[in-house]
């Protein structure tokens, strides 16, 4: 993601509405312009451009649009997807933030039927290609983590989070798909834990320690078993890492970027 000056972000970076062009087309190019453009230094700008567009259409079918190009970007970006969620924040204080919200939670909803059924699957078929299991596992793995950013940036309720964490261990003692759910509870809980661990959660959050580290104990799974470890050690620590391990994004290609963020090595 290429950094672009709040300089080079102005009205006429939004593209007009050609005669015959449905509003929503031109709705997506502007967005896709402007979320092409998003970097550190220029979230509020964008947001500034992002709550334009949503403003201009007040249809429904504007604010859908929005979130759904957001969080279909930040899944296939999870690189960066604090960024996508510093944006939501940005956008949500706008005064259509109400609708925006949940047009993103409805997004939310869309990707959790469409997505878990196909990567739990995946994650229990050998009978597939490396680029599709790749593709599917990341693009699951996105958005659990995004949920988790969307929990910190108080967009998502601490009731959804716990939701998704439920549903993953719920079944967890059984199934070939017990790897891909272990790694996304831990990635979760990661994400969420030092916020989600309030003294009204403690009996949860205990319960999801009790049932992580049963079966990472049970698993023949060094992998599994090193995530489990790594999230004892960050409770204990109160949620405050030792030190922050940095990569540099750059010089990493593709492979390694799997390898290291999702375990993909197969």
């Amino acid at each position: 993601m290429s950094t672009v000056s709040n300089d080079s972000i102005n009205s006429s970076t939004m593209a007009s509405q050609p005669v015959g062009e449905p509003q929503g087309k031109t709705l997506e190019r502007n967005m896709m312009s402007l979320l092409n453009k998003l970097a550190p230094d220029n979230r509020p700008t964008i947001a500034k451009y992002v709550m334009e567009q949503m403003e201009k259409l007040e249809e429904r079918s504007a604010f859908e649009t929005v979130g759904k190009m957001i969080f279909q970007k930040a899944c296939r970006e999870p690189l960066f997807r604090k960024l996508y969620a510093e944006l939501c924040s940005f956008v949500s204080t706008s005064s259509k933030s109400d609708d925006f919200k949940k047009a993103l939670l409805d997004n939310l909803d869309g990707w959790l039927k469409d997505n878990w059924a196909e990567a739990m699957a995946v994650d229990c078929s050998r009978q597939i290609s490396i680029e599709y299991y790749t593709r599917v596992k990341c693009r699951f793995m996105g958005g659990m983590l995004l949920l988790g950013d969307l929990f910190n940036e108080d967009i998502v309720e601490a009731q959804t989070v716990h939701s998704f964490i439920g549903r993953l261990l719920s079944d967890i003692h059984a199934g070939s798909d017990i790897k891909l759910k272990m790694e996304a509870a831990v990635g979760l809980l990661t994400v969420v834990g030092k916020k989600l661990e309030e003294p009204q959660s403690q009996e949860k959050i205990e319960e999801y320690f009790k049932s992580i580290t049963t079966t990472s104990e049970r698993l023949n799974d060094k992998r599994t078993q090193f995530f489990v470890e790594d999230l004892v050690t960050l409770r204990n620590a109160e949620w405050v890492p030792d030190k922050v391990k940095h990569y540099e994004r750059s010089a990493m290609s593709k492979a390694k970027v799997r390898e290291t963020f999702y375990g993909i090595s197969r």
